[in-house]
C-alpha cells in the first residue's frame, strides 16, 4: 500500500515470478520489483479511469492495459511505448493476450469477447457477453468464461466452431478462481 497510496485491487504476477503488477497509485498501472516492492514501470499513458484489467504476455513481455471507461493500451515490454490505443464505448470487465501472442482481447457486457491481431486488425469476436473473466486454452481453440448471469457458472466454449463444450454451474457466488491446464 505504501507504493500504491491505495489498496491494491489488481494484483498480478508477470508470467516468469519476477515482476509484481499492481494498480498505480493515481491512474495506470505500476510494474514492482519482486523483492523490493520499488516502482519499477509506470504504464499510465491516457488512462484517466479506474483499471479494469491488465495481463503480460509470456512470449513477448509486451503489457495490456484496460480502464473502465473502455481505453485498451498495448504497451511494449519496456513500457516506453504504446504500440496501440483503443477506445471502446463500452465498459471493460477482463483483458487477456490469446495464445502464443496471436491476439489480444477483452470482454464486454453487451459485444462479447473482442480480439485485435497485435498490429491492430479487429478479428471476429466471440459471442459470449458479460464474460467477468476469461481465460484461453493452452494449443486449443477453446475459452473457459466465468458468468454471473443468471447464476453463476463456468463455460467452455469452442470459439472456432462456435458451440459449448461444457457447463459448470456454481450454487455460491464467488470472486476469483484459478484455471490449472
Amino acid at each position: 500500500s505504501d507504493t500504491t497510496r491505495s489498496n491494491a485491487y489488481i494484483l498480478e504476477w508477470s508470467p516468469n515470478g519476477g515482476d509484481l503488477y499492481s494498480n498505480g497509485p493515481n491512474d495506470g498501472l505500476i510494474q514492482l520489483n519482486r523483492d523490493t516492492l520499488v516502482e519499477e514501470v509506470a504504464y499510465v499513458g491516457n488512462h484517466t479511469g479506474t483499471m479494469a484489467c491488465m495481463d503480460v504476455s509470456s512470449i513477448s513481455g509486451m503489457v495490456l492495459t484496460a480502464d473502465e471507461n473502455g481505453l485498451i493500451h498495448l504497451w511494449d515490454n519496456d513500457g516506453e511505448n504504446i504500440r496501440q490505443e483503443l477506445q471502446l464505448q463500452s465498459t471493460i470487465n477482463d483483458c487477456t493476450f490469446g495464445n502464443n501472442d496471436e491476439f489480444y482481447s477483452v470482454s464486454t457486457p453487451t459485444n462479447g469477447i473482442r480480439k485485435w491481431t497485435i498490429s491492430g486488425a479487429e478479428l471476429k469476436s466471440i459471442d459470449i457477453n458479460d464474460a467477468k473473466r476469461y481465460h484461453f486454452k493452452p494449443n486449443a481453440n477453446e475459452v473457459v468464461v466465468h458468468k454471473t448471469t443468471p447464476t453463476q457458472y463456468v463455460v467452455v466454449y469452442d470459439y472456432l466452431n462456435e458451440f459449448y463444450v461444457d457447463q459448470i454451474a456454481m450454487f455460491h457466488t464467488f470472486d476469483d478462481y484459478v484455471v490449472l491446464f
